[in-house]
């Protein structure tokens, strides 16, 4: 009787285990889905700052001075008003599901990046407004200032998230 005990519960580890690396194996799988070919693909590792250089009792929510940050877990952190800058680091406000993700992945894309102006060594708040951007992944990490309101879009959507009313 304790031979069968003993090969039932060897066969019940064997299959837990079983489980657990067909399920890592799926993880692994999934991060090599990502083609680098396809730049509206979101990475998978996609991180993204916004700081919305502007004024902090501005009515509209894309004048309003802010820092957005989406983390590579899918997290939305977000400063509003006074002393948001590209230095700060602000508290977690909600997670972001996959489509929201998406969504912004789209809008960081859909940006006019010809008015723009690359800042690769650049930190901290501009004498003028605008909205400074960073997207970092394994595959792209570039940074750029957007004086025009092709921001406009991605700054409303991420508010949005945040619950910040108008």
């Amino acid at each position: 009787m304790n031979c069968h005990r003993i090969s039932r519960i060897s066969s019940i580890i064997l299959s837990l285990l079983a489980c657990a690396l067909f399920g890592l194996g799926g993880c692994t799988s999934h991060g090599s889905m990502h083609r680098p070919d396809h730049p509206d693909h979101r990475p998978t590792d996609f991180t993204l700052g916004v700081v919305v250089v502007g004024s902090e009792d501005s009515e509209l929510v894309i004048n309003r001075s802010a820092r957005y940050i989406v983390d590579a877990a899918g997290y939305l952190r977000v400063s509003v008003g006074d002393g948001s800058s590209s230095s700060t680091y602000p508290p977690i406000i909600r997670p972001l599901s996959s489509e929201q993700l998406d969504r912004i992945w789209e809008l960081v894309n859909s940006i006019d990046r010809e008015q723009s102006r690359n800042i690769p060594g650049k930190t901290g708040f501009y004498e003028r407004f605008g909205t400074e951007i960073e997207v970092r992944s394994q595959e792209r990490n570039d940074r750029w200032f957007v004086i025009d309101e092709s921001t406009d879009r991605l700054i409303e959507q991420l508010a949005e998230l945040a619950w910040i009313q108008e």
